[in-house]
């Protein structure tokens, strides 16, 4: 089957969710995200741009600003995050940032998932299982 440009490297998905389980309460735990490269990430990327150039030496410095990229746009929303008390956190910037500063896989499994293409494209009939198959019917 041929495919044209946009088929293959146009993302119709703006969005995708990265799922991680479940959570202690048993809650699904699931982060929203951005593509890498969408316009929203370039413009943050741009207001960035000089403070990360700055920042190559630091990699402490370094790595901040990059969770600001992160949290600012590609990271857009969380369900089932909680704290060690078991409450909901807020998916507020502050706290986006915090968790990608301090979790440094979760911030590499953020970047890795929205610099994935094949996650930002609408599934096809082709992509389900049989069982997603007979539940869509």
């Amino acid at each position: 089957m041929e495919s044209t440009f946009d088929e293959l490297f146009v993302s119709p998905l703006e969005t995708a969710t990265l799922y991680f389980g479940e959570n202690k309460k048993g809650q699904e735990l699931a982060f929203t995200v951005r593509e890498t490269g969408s316009p929203e990430h370039e413009k943050v990327q741009r207001k960035y741009s000089k403070a990360l150039e700055r920042s190559r030496r630091n990699p402490t410095r370094h790595r901040a600003i990059m969770a600001k990229i992160v949290a600012e746009s590609i990271l857009i929303d969380w369900k089932g995050v909680l704290d060690e008390d078991g409450n909901e956190v807020p998916c507020t910037l502050e706290k986006k940032i915090e968790a990608l500063t301090k979790y440094k896989k979760l911030f590499i499994e953020i970047i890795d998932f929205a610099s994935e293409a094949t996650n930002f494209q609408a599934e096809t009939d082709e992509d389900m299982t049989p069982e997603e198959d007979t539940e869509k019917n």
